[in-house]
């Protein structure tokens, strides 16, 4: 199950299942968090139960404050940005 509420800026989200059987029910979560954007970071901000992006290393899970940078907050000009590299020869 995943469900979530918006509060202004702040995000509320929970990522849960439910399993039954025939002796036993059980529920799980998987992560539970409140997250909201810093502009003037151009970062998100994460409270709770989560996971790392796992982008360059393994992805672990934690408890506790993530305040990771969001590349989609820069202008698309900015995004991905690498350096035009030249080389001139002299004659």
């Amino acid at each position: 199950m995943q469900n979530g509420a918006n509060f202004g800026p702040w995000r509320l989200r929970n990522y849960s299942t439910w399993t039954r059987n025939d002796q036993a029910s059980s529920w799980n979560t998987i992560s539970s968090y409140l997250q909201r954007d810093i502009k003037a970071l151009k970062s998100q901000l994460l409270l709770g139960e989560s996971a790392t992006s796992g982008s360059i290393f393994s992805s672990y899970t934690f408890t506790g404050v993530q305040l990771a940078s969001d590349d989609n907050m820069l202008p698309n000009s900015q995004r991905g940005f690498a350096p035009t590299v030249r080389r001139y020869r002299k004659q």
